[in-house]
């Protein structure tokens, strides 16, 4: 078991015990819940890089079409 007593106040208790969890505790799913669990955060984290990638860069096409429309327009 190891301790947090680098964050413990001066002259007081440790606030926290940390230990690992063991596989026979109550509170700790089964691996490949665990596991599914990760990769669908992952898949969603993914997704909302995505998306917001997205929204901060328009598309290639996009940013050709606004160009080619500002040529015209200096050209007519």
């Amino acid at each position: 078991m190891t301790t947090d007593a680098d964050t413990a106040p001066a002259g007081g208790e440790q606030r926290h015990a940390w230990e690992l969890a063991k596989p026979t505790d109550p509170d700790v799913a089964p691996l490949a819940h665990r596991v599914l669990r990760a990769i669908s955060e992952r898949i969603q984290w993914r997704a909302q890089l995505d998306a917001a990638r997205r929204t901060a860069d328009p598309p290639d096409s996009a940013i050709g079409s606004a160009q080619s429309e500002e040529q015209e327009g200096k050209q007519a």
